[in-house]
């Protein structure tokens, strides 16, 4: 639908100017995100996307077609697709520079490069704030798990069909502005109320305290960068805790009553000091990488092997080939030498349990760009791992890798058992065994 000839209100002291659309500027709260404004202007003027584009656009993006607008130009996140100057003469200020103050007042001790990680794709609505036409950028951080404001679990997308938004400046999930397809208005409009009196100041004088101390943190130590690595299987939405850990591990000034929920481990500085580079650097350091990873997985295994000691019977049945006898025909139900043998399977990179008690052959070399590992579950993540602590922490210290290595690698393949642990009892019961598939 073509935009209606409105006026603009620049300011209180500014008078009126002749534009093509209408915006007053106390439409917008404090964190507001581009998404509510947008929906708001799109709202008061009938537009579309592509009528912002039209209006707001670069150079390029204006050229575009509604149905080529790519995910860079409609990213809410950097707002590539739109001109900064328009927007701030058209908005009363610099949606753009806003928008960036505030990811990086929560992302400041992140690394640059990670910061569109922290982020939903998917919208995250407040029930209560969306009737006021409000969403905040805070909805869509990912270590935030319930409204700062009123206390309350986000939904995703439509509150009444359920239907999935994503977080972009698209038209694509919505039949009109702040309604979706299937017809439910978003925010609440009362019989004869007009939008302006419902899009009123948004209150954000209740927002829960580890986000307060969040954006204190952030802003206090602007130059300091914080080295945290997230493994990329962790679901930080269902892991509600993970800012107050955070907050906890970079700060000594806060405490958390969660402490449950996570464990804080530090190593001593000496190890630091323990081994310099050489010129055989990069050989030692994926040999003693390998070695040390060796005999910590041989370590961990010997040490369950004996809290599972009185289930060996079991484990040797499992773990024995026996041509009298089929893995599929019924055996003695022992969810936890089944969870032993199947763990053990996958970390060691076996074909099958009954390979397990082969000798396992030394990686013959060390020359390749590869690190290697003693598990093989993991192998991808710990060679990541180990070369971002080199590049991005800079940490060349051999002691110290192989310290943090290890420790990580402890903790997953520990994990990965009480995995096991916690499925074991659906699959013993259809005297199910798994085998390792190696696809060339």
């Amino acid at each position: 639908m073509p935009i209606k000839r409105r006026f603009l209100y620049i300011n209180d002291a500014s008078p009126l100017q002749s534009q093509p659309f209408t915006w007053r500027k106390e439409w917008i709260s404090p964190y507001e995100s581009p998404w509510s404004i947008f929906e708001k202007f799109k709202y008061a003027n009938r537009a579309t996307v592509k009528d912002l584009f039209d209006l707001f656009g670069t150079t390029y993006s204006k050229s575009l077609k509604a149905s080529n607008l790519s995910q860079k130009a409609c990213n809410l996140i950097t707002l590539e697709g739109l001109d900064e100057s328009l927007l701030k003469k058209a908005f009363g200020l610099s949606i753009k520079e806003v928008n960036r103050r505030t990811i990086n007042m929560l992302t400041n001790i992140f690394q640059k490069d990670d910061q569109q990680l922290y982020f939903h794709t998917i919208l995250k609505l407040c029930p209560k704030c969306i009737k006021i036409g409000y969403h905040s950028i805070f909805h869509q951080f990912s270590l935030i798990h319930r409204c700062p404001f009123h206390n309350v679990s986000f939904v995703e997308g439509c509150p009444k069909c359920k239907r999935t938004m994503f977080y972009q400046l698209t038209d694509r999930y919505t039949k009109e502005p702040f309604r979706c397809k299937c017809g439910h208005l978003l925010f609440s409009l009362k019989n004869g109320q007009r939008y302006p009196v419902a899009w009123k100041q948004m209150s954000i004088q209740n927002q829960f305290n580890p986000l307060k101390y969040w954006i204190t943190f952030n802003l206090n130590n602007v130059h300091e960068k914080f080295f945290l690595n997230i493994h990329p299987d962790s679901d930080l939405q269902k892991n509600d805790g993970v800012m107050e850990f955070i907050l906890e591990a970079v700060s000594s000034n806060y405490k958390t009553n969660r402490s449950e929920i996570h464990r804080k481990v530090t190593f001593s500085s000496r190890i630091c000091n323990l081994q310099l580079k050489d010129e055989h650097y990069e050989f030692n350091l994926k040999k003693e990488i390998y070695q040390s990873s060796r005999d910590t997985i041989r370590s961990i295994v010997s040490h369950i092997q004996k809290i599972f000691d009185n289930h060996s019977s079991c484990i040797r049945r499992l773990t024995t080939l026996n041509f009298n006898y089929s893995p599929y025909k019924p055996f003695k139900n022992c969810p936890y030498a089944f969870s032993f043998v199947h763990w053990r399977q996958f970390i060691e990179g076996a074909d099958s349990v009954y390979d397990l008690g082969l000798k396992r052959k030394e990686v013959p070399f060390f020359n390749s760009t590869e690190y290697y590992f003693a598990t093989n579950q993991d192998h991808n993540y710990l060679n990541d791992l180990l070369f971002w602590l080199r590049k991005a922490c800079q940490i060349e210290n051999i002691a110290t890798l192989k310290w943090i290595i290890n420790r990580v690698m402890s903790h997953l393949t520990v994990n990965h058992l009480k995995n096991w642990l916690r499925i074991s009892h659906l699959y013993v019961k259809k005297r199910w065994c798994f085998m390792l598939l190696h696809l060339i």
